[in-house]
Parts: C-alpha cells; structure tokens; sequence
C-alpha cells in the first residue's frame, strides 16, 4: 500500500513560483539556457544525494555498482529518445564535444569496419560533409580529423546538390547558432544507404520531439544535463535522470513544457525557431567583433542578463533561449536593454 503524500499541484509555467523551482538569482534575466542550462532545486537535491551515496563507499561504487547504476541511469532517457529498454545503443559522455571527437578519431575504423574504407590511392576523394551552420566545436574537431587522416572537406551551404562522394556527414537536429530546427529525419532519409552519418542533437533532447527509432542515424550526440558543471568525470549528475525527467513530469510533461517555451518566443520577434530565437543586430559600420564582445559582457556584468550574440551570414546577431521560468515580461525587459544598449542612453563603445 503507497502511504506517500500525493505531490503538490505544479507552479504554472512562466510564474514566479516556477521561479522559485530553479536555484537562479531572483534579479538575474536568464536568457541562455541553450548555453548552460539550469538546476531545479529538487534535482539539485538528488545530485548532493547521489555525491554523499559515492563519497561513502567509493571503492564500492566503482569495483561493484559503477556500471548498473549507469544503465539504470540510462533506462529514462531510453525511453525520451524512442529507444525503450535498448541501452546497448547508448552511452553516458562528459559533454557533447568528448561524444563528437569520439566519432571522429574513430572514423578510419569506423569505415574499415563496415568495408568502406577506401584504397589509399582514393583516399583523397573522400569527403566530410558538413553544414554551414556547424557547431564551431565540431568544425575543429572535423578539421583536426581531415588534416590526420587525410579526408577532404565539403562544406554545404543547404542551398545545393549533397556531393555524392562523402564518406562521412555530419548535421544538427537543431542549430546552435543560429538557432533552427533542420529536418534531420529527411537528411538521414537521404543518406541511409550511403557512408555514415552523425548527428549532432546537443539542442535537441527536451526541445523538440526527437526519436532515435524513426531518424535512425549511425551516431548522435546529445545533451542530457541536471544543469550542474558539464565535463568532468564525477557521476553523479548522470545518475539524476529519474528525479530529473521526474521533474519534468510534474510540471507538465515534455509536450507541455515545448509548446510553452516554442509559444513565448512566438509572441517575441519573428524569427523564431525551437525554444531558441535568433535575433538581427542593427547593420552599422560601429557594429563590430569587439563591440559585440563588449556588449555581451556588458549585459553579463552591469545587467545580469545573459544572451549569445554571435556573426552568421555576415551580419550579427543575439541568440535568446525560452523556459519554463521565463514569461513575456522578460524578453519585453531584454528588448528594452538592447534598445538602450544600441540606440539610448547604455551604448557601449
């Protein structure tokens, strides 16, 4: 017989009482989440929880209960990307980047194993194909593979014919910068029965519907984070899942949660993508790197308000990120700071 209380009723999205469910700054206007995330406190909870389980037996942990806490860790979110029970198909990574770099260096064994790694004299016919839109942390990482083992680049700007001559693509099921949602099924429709394939869903797992069941590509990256410090080797945080996805649940489900955050960023500027809007900078001559730069840390440290101005298509541009936590009031607030921040009274030189 279940003798637990029965969870209080959810804060509705967008209140200050959902608010109160992350461990922000009151005054701080979050509006980067797409960067690093943030904490409810409950799952913030469990993580200390999971630290004080390792730190009192970690010989334990690691010679004995390391690897099925693991799977145990990875059965929920089996079940979010369409992978139900298939835990052979997935694999805790420190951040997006370790996952991409692991494909990578592993590419010539890669196509050795599957009997497609070409003659050394056709070696240099072989090409990566990449977007325009690139993740700037994989394009490094494509660079530093094409330069040691000798793959040739191609880089495709989506408005033109694939080359049929690729041996590896890599493309995102949402763009960082800008920030746009790309219609990875058709992409790996395309190239099924061809070289393989990586997709990069570092954005994707919470923001939009995303199986790996109908996609099917060869490998994915995603981000699965209890917005804590990303990149080390404790974990702790891996071992959150259930009371994170548990979170999301009471609050209103992953549906929910995307429909709220893709709907207030409809009623902010037009170009709208995801739970992440791309927004244009005024086109001026004293729009430059170093103002951009400038400004970002101007709104970080004079503000407390965080966004992602970034170059694409040569012009500039501010990234801005939707939660739960967030409602119309703050990116009328944001709209207001960038005013003045270019035309008013807070110009930056």
């Amino acid at each position: 017989m279940n003798t637990q209380p029965p969870p209080p009723p959810p804060p509705s999205f967008g209140s200050q009482q959902m608010r109160a469910e992350f461990m922000l700054d009151p005054k701080y206007l979050a509006l980067n989440h797409g960067s690093f995330g943030a904490t409810p406190s409950k799952v913030f909870a469990d993580r200390i929880a999971q630290m004080r389980m390792i730190e009192t037996n970690p010989d334990h942990l690691v010679k004995v209960t390391f690897d099925g806490l693991l799977d145990k860790a990875l059965v929920p979110v089996s079940c979010l990307l369409g992978l139900e029970g298939d835990l052979g198909s997935l694999v805790f990574t420190n951040n997006a980047t370790t996952g991409l770099n692991a494909v990578l260096r592993s590419l010539k064994q890669i196509l050795r194993s599957t009997g497609r790694y070409p003659k050394p004299t056709a070696l240099k016919a072989q090409k990566i194909l990449y977007f325009s839109t690139v993740y700037d942390k994989l394009l490094f990482a494509i660079n530093y593979t094409c330069q040691n083992d000798g793959f040739l680049l191609f880089k495709s700007t989506l408005n033109i014919p694939f080359p049929l001559r690729t041996c590896f693509r890599s493309y995102d099921a949402i763009t960082s910068l800008p920030a746009v949602i790309t219609p990875s099924k058709n992409l790996q429709s395309f190239s099924e029965s061809r070289n393989p394939d990586l997709l990069d869903a570092a954005h994707a797992i919470g923001q939009i519907p995303f199986d790996l069941s109908e996609i099917k590509p060869d490998f994915c990256v995603t981000i699965y984070t209890s917005g804590s410090t990303v990149g080390t080797n404790d974990i702790s945080a891996f071992l959150t899942t259930h009371s994170a996805l548990a979170f999301r649940a009471w609050i209103g489900g992953e549906s929910a949660i995307q429909t709220y955050c893709h709907t207030l960023l409809l009623a902010a500027p037009k170009s709208l993508y995801a739970s992440m809007a791309t927004i244009a900078v005024p086109e001026t001559p004293f729009v430059t790197p170093l103002l951009m730069s400038k400004v970002s840390v101007f709104l970080t440290r004079e503000q407390n308000c965080s966004v992602y101005p970034f170059k694409h298509g040569g012009r500039y541009w501010v990234r801005v990120s939707a939660q739960v936590y967030l409602n119309e009031g703050d990116f009328e607030k944001l709209a207001e700071l960038l005013y003045r921040v270019f035309y008013g009274e807070l110009a930056v030189e």
